[in-house]
């Protein structure tokens, strides 16, 4: 098998501590085993013990697949998979999820629960939940199981240190009672083992079926066309993409050539915030549908994001969870058309992984990106880039750019000043920003803001400044008693809170705003990035920046405080959160010298 990491059940039982080593090297190519990685000790405390059960169950013939990818991004920890040859030759899969939890706390998200890890209490996903989403991940988007929906597929998740299941179902958590999926826990293991061998009673191991597990690319598949068509014909997004119709004519006549001269073919299509990439990207593949109409859009053409949880949130959200968009790692396959979206967050060993999209068989591919939206070490997303790649592969190269933007369209010349402030600072344009107020007191701001999401998409953004991700993890800044909740880690809760009228109790960063667009937006400018009065420059503080991810990143690409580059990258961290804004933006500044440079460059007068 290419793609999946298969044995019988019984070989794995025989490989013992053995198995997790192989799991490890399946997941993580080349890597050194990290014993105390939490993955790791699954595959090693967890995994076999489910397993048992199985041989138990009298199911050693059968075949165990681990940690199977699934097409939004997820690996199903083990599927057990068997046909009945007594029964039409019936094909059955179980999914399973193991978990090593002994307890949980309820939260208030049904989605997920609280998890000690260490000293704080971190979000991990329902079972159930996640178990649902890998099931309708699978049906709907799997290029194995699209051509072959008849398969029979039920899941079940294994908590063998847990021994309170009524938990898990009540409460904010009845909402699963109802889902259809077996939970066993400590104690259970008989129960599960009557389960498994009446699940699979009659069935023997299968190439076949394991040859349409491992076909595991990804497909659009007609649910999510129809929810892609639907944010198409939004009367806003008509007429957006008619503001770019040279671009999207330029992309039509290559996409005419290439059904004449099938090739590789890349097309960058380069734009700032608000100039709509994100829906010409769409519209691309809906063109391609409209061009093609015999053509099966849903194994043809893809749109897929770098990474971005939230956008990939918001997307979905807004096709109404028909559209389910895949990372890019996972878009394997053979697409006459495969869409990058965000492509500015691809590493360099993303770039250069595009050899594999196109020795699969891929013909165009289209980048949407922007210079100035790299926010992480790792991120090399840029014009040049590209171009590099294409060269030194001899691949046709077409460099497109997006310059009307519709996101600040009561803001006038926010992003030339904001280009001004931090990539041109010589350069001699009089801006002229109404929009945009300057607060003396947070607390003014906040009540500004509030008032404004009575009637308006409105937002507090701030910089990573502030851990988040435990239990009282907030955004505090106490000489202006001010406190407020971090983004919510529930994506899900994020798309729909960035998509509606929800009020401002939450601070949104980085992750969670960039991609994205809202009506109004209050901005706390932090010290992470100051402007150094004495040296006539910026100037940053890596010690302010709590992302940990981050903090990871510069250690192991071995950057210094002082680097251009780090410097680049906050600067890229406020040009994003600060063009958010389709309306009015209001900024409040800890630091003194930063506003008073900010309001010369940018014409602004402080509110009193």
């Amino acid at each position: 098998m290419e793609n999946i990491f298969t044995l019988k059940v019984k070989d794995a039982v025989a490989k013992g501590q053995a198995l997790a080593d192989d799991i490890w090297q399946y997941k993580h190519p080349g890597e050194p085993i990290q014993a105390e990685d939490s993955e790791y000790l699954s595959w090693v405390n967890s995994t076999p013990r489910f397993l048992k059960v199985a041989m138990d169950a009298g199911l050693g013939e059968l075949d165990a697949i681990f940690e199977m990818p699934t097409p939004d991004g997820g690996y199903v920890d083990v599927v057990l998979a068997g046909s009945n040859a007594g029964n039409a030759t019936e094909n059955r899969l179980m999914l399973v999820e193991l978990k090593q939890w002994s307890s949980f706390e309820a939260i208030d998200d049904q989605a997920y629960v609280g998890i000690h890890v260490e000293s704080n209490i971190s979000k991990r996903k329902h079972p159930v939940a996640q178990l649902l989403n890998y099931r309708d991940s699978l049906r709907e988007n799997h290029r194995g199981f699209y051509h072959a929906p008849e398969i029979k597929m039920e899941a079940l998740a294994y908590l063998h240190d847990f021994v309170q299941p009524w938990q898990l179902f009540s409460g904010i958590y009845n909402v699963w009672k109802t889902a259809g999926i077996g939970i066993y826990v400590k104690n259970d293991e008989e129960k599960m083992q009557a389960r498994l061998k009446e699940y699979f009673f009659g069935c023997t191991a299968s190439d076949d079926l394991l040859k349409i597990i491992d076909d595991c690319g990804y497909v659009m598949g007609v649910a999510g066309f129809e929810g892609l068509k639907s944010v198409m014909e939004r009367k806003e997004n008509a007429s957006m993409v008619m503001d770019q119709q040279p671009v999207v004519d330029e992309v039509i006549e290559h996409m005419k050539r290439q059904a004449e001269h099938p090739h590789p073919e890349i097309i960058v299509v380069s734009g700032g915030p608000g100039t709509g990439k994100t829906i010409v990207g769409m519209h691309f593949i809906y063109d391609y549908a409209s061009l093609f109409p015999e053509a099966d859009v849903a194994e043809k053409a893809c749109f897929c994001l770098p990474r971005s949880r939230t956008v990939k949130a918001m997307i979905e959200y807004a096709c109404e969870k028909k559209l389910r968009v895949p990372y890019y790692g996972g878009a394997d396959g053979a697409y006459d058309l495969m869409v990058i979206d965000e492509a500015h967050r691809m590493n360099e060993k993303d770039i250069w992984s595009l050899d594999n999209v196109f020795a699969s068989g891929t013909k165009m591919v289209i980048l949407l990106q922007d210079d100035h939206q790299l926010i992480h070490p790792e991120e090399r997303g840029v014009l040049r880039q590209f171009l590099l790649y294409a060269q030194k592969r001899k691949i046709p190269f077409t460099s497109l750019h997006l310059t009307i933007q519709k996101r600040c369209t009561k803001l006038g010349g926010l992003l030339t000043g904001l280009e001004k402030l931090f990539y041109q600072e010589h350069a001699q344009e009089v801006i002229h920003l109404p929009s945009v107020k300057v607060f003396d007191r947070l607390g003014d701001m906040d009540a500004w803001i509030r008032e404004e999401s009575k009637t308006s998409r409105a937002k507090i953004l701030a910089p990573y400044c502030w851990p988040w991700g435990g239990k009282d993890d907030d955004v505090t800044i106490p000489e202006e008693n001010f406190r407020k909740r971090w983004n919510p880690g529930n994506t899900d809760q994020q798309a729909e809170a960035l998509s509606n009228f929800t009020g401002t109790d939450d601070v949104y960063c980085i992750y969670t705003s960039q991609g994205l667009d809202l009506d109004n937006i209050a901005f706390i400018w932090w010290d992470d990035l100051r402007w150094d009065e004495m040296k006539k420059c910026w100037v940053i503080s890596l010690d302010e920046n709590k992302d940990t991810r981050f903090q990871k990143g510069v250690r192991e690409a071995n950057i210094t405080e002082n680097s251009r580059w780090l410097l680049m990258l906050f600067k890229d961290m406020y040009y994003v959160m600060l063009s958010r804004a389709r309306e009015n933006l209001g900024i409040w500044f800890h630091d003194a010298a930063t506003k008073k440079h900010v309001c010369e460059v940018l014409g602004l007068t402080p509110e009193n």
